[in-house]
């Protein structure tokens, strides 16, 4: 029966190979990242090309996009409310149906400015209002929302994209590339892959299987140091045997040494 070691060691090593950029020291440790799905053996766990938003999308009738110019948003993709407290005083119908048109012509005009520069993807990192997804639908943006700020600036450097804090139209520079960008589903949970594989960037992920939250985190924690240990090699190749076993040796030969020295004496 194969130890757990041996088996993360080859998918850490396969992790890495398909993640190597085509200047080898380029290499960085976040073009290789791991995500934690509950369920099955840990022996169930594989290696996935690409990088895994463990989110569904926000946009139920788009899942795949093949070549996304993507827009990243670090703020939340909502009308702008006023800072102050304010009134609206509404003295008959055709003024309410106004007020809601100018709100509606606001997200309109918002997400037609984003579209019209080539956006069809869109990471938020902050919530999305239910007008601005029904034209995110209408203009056929496949929207993903992430919640943790970290793991959306792994994204924006993984992706080559730019997080913008401020509503509007982004400008060619700022937006982010990949290969594909789809949903799929994996143990019950939906997750969306981005590819991308380029020269300067290739992107690679492990997923993880397991039964408990604690055994998924410990695993985590021995694959970061294994890719590390890959990051360093790739630097340079020499390496010595850890744990104490160069100062094990060193000693083993030193009473070698004096145990020859002290027979020599003798004679």
């Amino acid at each position: 029966m194969r130890s757990a070691g041996d088996f993360f060691s080859k998918k850490i090593a396969e992790a890495c190979i398909q993640a190597l950029p085509d200047k080898v020291s380029n290499f960085d440790v976040e073009f290789v990242r791991t995500a934690k799905i509950l369920g099955a053996s840990v022996n169930d766990s594989f290696v996935l090309k690409g990088l895994i938003v463990t989110r569904n999308v926000e946009t139920p009738s788009l899942s795949e996009v093949k070549n996304p110019k993507i827009a990243v948003y670090g703020c939340p993709l909502d009308t702008q409310a006023a800072e102050t407290k304010g009134t609206v005083l509404i003295k008959n119908a055709e003024e309410l149906l106004n007020y809601n048109k100018s709100e509606e012509d606001h997200a309109h005009n918002l997400i037609k400015s984003i579209a019209d520069v080539g956006v069809n993807c869109m990471i938020v990192g902050g919530t999305i209002s239910d007008i601005c997804l029904h034209y995110l639908e209408r203009y056929r943006i496949m929207t993903v929302r992430v919640t943790s700020k970290f793991e959306l600036k792994r994204l924006c450097k993984a992706l080559q994209a730019t997080a913008l804090v401020r509503l509007g139209a982004p400008v060619p520079e700022e937006l982010g590339t990949a290969d594909l960008a789809q949903l799929r589903e994996i143990g019950s949970q939906k997750c969306v892959v981005f590819e991308r594989d380029s020269a300067d960037c290739k992107l690679s992920t492990i997923v993880l299987r397991g039964s408990t939250h604690n055994l998924l985190d410990d695993i985590e924690r021995a694959i970061d140091d294994g890719v590390n240990a890959y990051k360093n090699l790739v630097k340079d190749p020499r390496f010595v045997a850890g744990a104490g076993a160069t100062e094990i040796v060193r000693n083993f030969l030193l009473r070698k040494i004096d145990l020859f020295l002290a027979i020599s004496k003798r004679t």
